[in-house]
């Protein structure tokens, strides 16, 4: 069965709504750590985002075992609920780091630039998440592309935090390292959007 048939049958299901709820945590995910940026304690409520796509994707699993799709088609789904579920991961993985570093100055800064460009980037998946859903191929498409651009800017963003870092000789070895740290999850969180926008054009570019 072609996958958008599957989808225009079922978009209510539980499946797909399952996907549609796990966007929704990748942006209450990504506008608390907006806020943590600017001073607010907000680890509690990322900690229970997180637990919350853990059980999302594990029901999308159940869901795809009983579906119609070819198996190569399931196993993609699977992966577009693994990535969902690794953004919500690596910005919760952000939070817990700057609840320990509460970093300030230059690399408060920077990382504020990051976080602004993983929230164009989570934004847009949710977006094109919502666009397969529909099965409107040519926006879910569209959607894409545009994440992967908001990903390769957030390359050059972390490229230039890391040149920053060597620069640096106030820290000390523990907190260079974890500054290193957070600044490596706030660039995982784009590529797992980018990662997720891939298993969506392999589902619709056959």
């Amino acid at each position: 069965m072609e996958v958008l048939e599957w989808l225009g049958k079922r978009s209510e299901k539980k499946m797909m709504s399952a996907l549609q709820e796990s966007s929704g945590y990748m942006l209450k995910s990504s506008n608390a750590v907006g806020l943590m940026l600017d001073g607010e304690d907000r680890l509690e409520e990322l900690r229970a985002f997180e637990r919350e796509t853990d059980a999302i994707r594990k029901r999308v699993a159940a869901d795809l075992v009983r579906s119609e799709l070819e198996r190569m088609d399931k196993l993609t789904f699977s992966s577009l609920a693994k990535h969902a579920n690794r953004v919500v991961d690596h910005l919760y993985a952000v939070a817990k780091l700057l609840d320990m570093l509460h970093p300030s100055g230059t690399i408060l800064s920077k990382a504020k630039l990051v976080q602004a460009k993983n929230e164009e980037c989570v934004e847009t998946l949710a977006k094109c998440m919502d666009a397969l859903a529909r099965g409107s191929r040519a926006e879910t498409l569209r959607l894409a592309d545009a994440v992967e651009r908001f990903e390769e800017e957030n390359d050059e963003l972390y490229a230039s935090a890391r040149r920053m870092m060597l620069k640096m000789k106030s820290l000390d070895a523990p907190a260079l390292l974890m500054t290193y740290e957070l600044f490596s999850e706030l660039e995982n969180v784009s590529d797992a959007c980018e990662k997720a926008c891939d298993d969506i054009r392999v589902l619709l570019v056959k």
